[in-house]
């Protein structure tokens, strides 16, 4: 969290983290873990390399990024 108290779009490292939009994310504090990712997100979404519109390679589960806000 920033200063305000308000969560923050990126980490400490300075990464992007689209997930914090996504209704499957679990948590912020920790490790960033979703239904699609339950052992940990890949840093190529935490990172936003790429957006995870689509199951990726090696997925166990088609759960991909869905809007928390409709």
């Amino acid at each position: 969290m920033n200063s305000d108290n308000v969560l923050s779009l990126w980490d400490s490292r300075g990464n992007w983290h689209f997930c914090r939009f996504c209704k499957h994310l679990h948590s912020l504090i920790g490790a960033l873990t979703c239904d699609a990712f339950p052992e940990g997100i890949p840093k190529e979404l935490t990172s936003a390399l790429i957006l995870h519109n689509k199951p990726m390679l090696g997925q166990k589960n088609n759960i991909v990024f869905v809007p928390s806000y409709k």
